[in-house]
């Protein structure tokens, strides 16, 4: 029990850090790349789904928290993207690093597309403008980074030690 509590505690550190910090730290014209779709794909992806689904949830709770003008419209989109990345996990293979970028891609497409268009009321016209400006150069940014997040997940450091006699 305490070490799901010290879990949980890290994770939330992790998630807070990366959206305030690291995304201040890694933007590039102000324009910073969505951690928070990185970390629920990497959780949805390395942990069954019983435990993914309200890791996931606590998660989106978190960047929502941190971001409340949203008002929970960005945790029901993460959400849902956390249960879609999981029926997919069950179902397909998800192994190999280019069907984990094809989840990426596809999540930030669904996250950015839906929330857009949620947040601006279906108003085509503000749509298509602050997804040209503002979600086209987030989500190719956040393919980048998830991309080198995903094969640094997938790299095994080996350390070996050796020990020498005294005497």
């Amino acid at each position: 029990m305490v070490i799901r509590i010290f879990k949980f505690l890290l994770l939330a550190y992790l998630v807070t850090f990366s959206q305030t910090i690291l995304s201040n730290l890694t933007s590039i014209l102000g324009i910073a790349p969505n951690f928070g779709t990185i970390i629920i794909l990497l959780i949805a992806l390395r942990t069954e789904y019983q435990v993914a689904l309200p890791i996931s949830f606590a998660v989106a709770l978190i960047i929502d928290a941190l971001n409340p003008e949203t008002l929970g419209l960005g945790t029901a989109v993460r959400f849902a993207i956390a249960v879609a990345i999981s029926e997919i996990r069950q179902h397909i293979d998800v192994e190999q690093l280019p069907a984990q970028l094809y989840l990426l891609i596809g999540s930030e497409v669904c996250f950015q597309t839906l929330f857009q268009a949620l947040a601006n009321s279906f108003d085509f016209g503000t749509l298509s403008k602050v997804y040209l400006e503002v979600s086209l150069p987030t989500l190719v940014y956040t393919i980048v980074v998830g991309f080198v997040v995903l094969a640094m997940a997938d790299l095994e450091f080996k350390i070996e030690v050796k020990r020498r006699g005294l005497g």
